[in-house]
């Protein structure tokens, strides 16, 4: 009569260990297309990385040619300060300081092309900061899905051993039950 308790009892702990393993399906949730979305964001980031790295070449080049024009301007400003010429203003009768118009037109010049420099370097910066914050934006996206990823898996490890512990419970009563009444 001990063997047959010995067999149920491990006919019972069989079954409990069939349905645990049995518990173990994978179930369809959201995580697989979270996923493939972080994977397409994350290309997205590489392809953005790249237009990043453009533009900081042209930043640097931007800035090179601004400094150098900034030279220029200066060493043209200091060759002109000694060239005033002294003008008769006929209107408020008085002698007036100005440099000739050669100086000036070559100082206009300069300043105008100072200017472009200044803008296109601020439109690139802006644009670089376009770029840096669209990088945010994805990766902020990701880090949100890999947030709910991770909380999708905890759910189901709390699920999953919810239904194996059930099922442990089940095999032992079953396995107890059948000892009881055999």
């Amino acid at each position: 009569m001990l063997n047959k308790n010995y067999a149920i009892i491990g006919l019972s702990l069989v079954i409990a260990i069939l349905l645990i393993f049995k518990g173990c399906e994978k179930p369809v949730t959201n995580e697989s297309n979270l996923i493939q979305e972080n994977e397409i964001l994350l290309n997205k980031i590489d392809s953005i990385d790249k237009e990043l790295a453009i533009l900081s070449v042209v930043n640097d080049s931007l800035e090179l040619s601004y400094k150098s024009g900034k030279e220029i301007k200066d060493s043209i400003i200091y060759h002109i300060k000694n060239k005033y010429i002294a003008v008769y203003d006929t209107i408020t009768k008085d002698t007036i300081e100005c440099l000739p118009k050669p100086q000036v037109d070559t100082l206009i010049n300069t300043y105008e092309l100072l200017l472009i420099d200044c803008d296109t370097l601020i439109s690139t910066k802006d644009d670089m900061i376009s770029n840096l914050s669209t990088q945010n934006n994805i990766k902020d996206t990701i880090i949100s899905n890999k947030d709910e990823i991770i909380e999708i898996k905890e759910t189901e490890i709390k699920r999953q051993k919810k239904k194996k512990f059930g099922a442990f419970l089940k095999g032992l009563g079953l396995g107890l039950v059948g000892g009881l009444f055999y």
